[in-house]
């Protein structure tokens, strides 16, 4: 019963999800809407959220020859050097790097 009760939410998270990349299509969003996204996302397991990263990945790729690598340098300076970021945000995305090593 627990099983089917956590799918269900995952299945309702995923179709929120869905209808909010839908609102942002052709938009850059806004922090509200961001905020939503990292709301759902935390909310996921892990099999969800590794998709998640899968289909981030597949659009990133689409950028072209070294757009995606600039725009991860990108990231990871804005968080080093912006007063939005905590140590906490750097501390999630260094560790996920870590992770993902062999």
């Amino acid at each position: 019963m627990r099983h089917a009760k956590l799918a269900e939410m995952i299945e309702q998270s995923l179709r929120q999800l869905e209808a909010i990349r839908s609102e942002l299509s052709g938009d850059m969003g806004t922090d509200a809407q961001g905020s939503e996204i990292a709301r759902q996302f935390a909310r996921m397991d892990d099999d969800h959220q590794a998709k998640f990263f899968v289909e981030v990945a597949k659009h990133m790729n689409g950028w072209g020859a070294g757009k995606m690598e600039q725009q991860l340098y990108s990231i990871g300076k804005h968080l080093r050097t912006c007063e939005c970021s905590t140590p906490e945000a750097i501390e999630l995305v260094t560790f996920l790097a870590r992770c993902t090593q062999p």
